[in-house]
């Protein structure tokens, strides 16, 4: 009993001590749900609202994040693996693997507004601030996808390695980096669109399925 009081108190000091700690769950699905075993998150910081995408249920649930209450549910795609937001545009995309297509969200209406043919396969997104892209790489067809962020068009495919699974940009050297998870490579995209080369030495890496830029640092 006294083992148990003391690792009780340990627990809520280091909780205090870190300044950090669980405010409150939210169970999916409710009236506004549907969405079955979530797997990928965004945040809109402009409107203070959480985008939560899953492997079921062909649809997008949308948190109020100030209150954790869930404000909208929009229709989407099947098994979203990834999703991003785009700030200055005011929306998200939804990366639908199954579908041959990605799903594009106004954030202030929280309604679907357009979709772009993409091919199944796509596995990740990420959103370019300085050009207002947005790349996704298609894991079978070994190429980057490039949307632009504006019109919701297909601009045009980037050949990369072999098996792209996780990108990321940086926008304070206008960059893209995609892994590749089969030959343990990552590529480096500039923001014209154009494949600067790969980095090699990754092989101890192979399965990566995340990428992020580091903003304080620079450095992805």
């Amino acid at each position: 009993m006294r083992l148990r009081c003391w690792f009780a108190a340990l627990l809520a000091a280091c909780s205090v001590g870190s300044a950090q700690w669980l405010e409150k769950y939210v169970t999916l699905p409710d009236s506004l749900g549907g969405l079955v075993k979530p797997r990928c998150v965004a945040c809109d910081n402009a409107l203070n609202s959480v985008y939560v995408s899953g492997q079921e249920g062909q649809r997008t649930v949308v948190l109020d994040a100030a209150t954790g209450r869930r404000i909208a549910c929009v229709p989407t795609g099947y098994f979203t693996i990834d999703v991003c937001c785009n700030e200055t545009s005011n929306k998200v995309y939804t990366v639908n693997y199954y579908d041959n297509v990605m799903s594009v969200i106004d954030c202030v209406t929280n309604q679907m507004i357009a979709t772009v043919t993409t091919d199944w396969g796509q596995i990740a997104v990420c959103w370019d601030s300085t050009n207002n892209r947005v790349y996704s790489p298609n894991c079978f067809s070994d190429c980057v996808r490039v949307i632009d962020g504006v019109t919701n068009q297909l601009l045009t495919s980037i050949p990369v390695g072999s098996s792209p699974s996780a990108i990321c940009c940086n926008p304070a050297l206008n960059r893209v980096y995609c892994a590749n998870q089969d030959d343990g490579t990552v590529t480096v995209i500039d923001g014209a669109g154009k494949n600067l080369g790969t980095l090699p030495g990754f092989t101890e890496f192979r399965g990566c399925s995340k990428l992020r830029f580091t903003e304080n640092r620079g450095e992805s």
